[in-house]
């Protein structure tokens, strides 16, 4: 009995070949694929870590200036760690200008610095002060660090001068 020969017998092992390089083509890409979305989610969680500790600062500002009390003494606070793992510390409030309120100058009925003694143009006793507030936000897990700047305004008894 003859045997015939089929014409591809020559090409045997080719495809073996092509699947092996296919194999390693495949893997290759999904190694690629892995890393990015590995990187990908190192970065999201870099900017997490941020807006929590950006979120911390705000909210520890917010906290201090509820009161005025901070700015009659102005001192360093620190803020112990929340629950994000952020600790807040906040720079003494910094006055950056004051200014006398003239009697009689606002258009509110109700400001606290009108007095029926006082002349119009007068030094009412109160200043409008401009404050800068630095807090300065640290995550101790992911080393997150952020400084946030607040600007307030206060208008203030001028004695004693709250804004030297």
């Amino acid at each position: 009995m003859n045997s015939r020969r089929h014409p591809g017998h020559r090409q045997r092992g080719a495809t073996l070949v092509m699947g092996i390089v296919f194999l390693t083509l495949l893997m290759l890409s999904v190694t690629i694929a892995f890393r990015m979305s590995n990187n990908n989610l190192k970065a999201v969680g870099n900017m997490q870590s941020q807006a929590e500790a950006e979120a911390s600062a705000e909210r520890a500002v917010e906290q201090l200036i509820s009161t005025d009390g901070i700015f009659l003494a102005p001192a360093a606070t620190n803020v112990p760690q929340d629950e994000y793992g952020v600790t807040v510390a906040i720079a003494a409030p910094e006055c950056t200008q004051g200014v006398f309120v003239e009697a009689y100058t606002s258009s509110d009925p109700n400001a606290n610095y009108y007095s029926p003694q006082l002349a119009p143009g007068s030094n009412s006793g109160y200043m409008e002060t401009h404050w800068n507030i630095a807090a300065t936000a640290s995550g101790a897990g992911s080393g997150a660090r952020v400084v946030v700047n607040q600007g307030v305004r206060l208008i203030m008894q001028s004695d004693p001068n709250p804004c030297p």
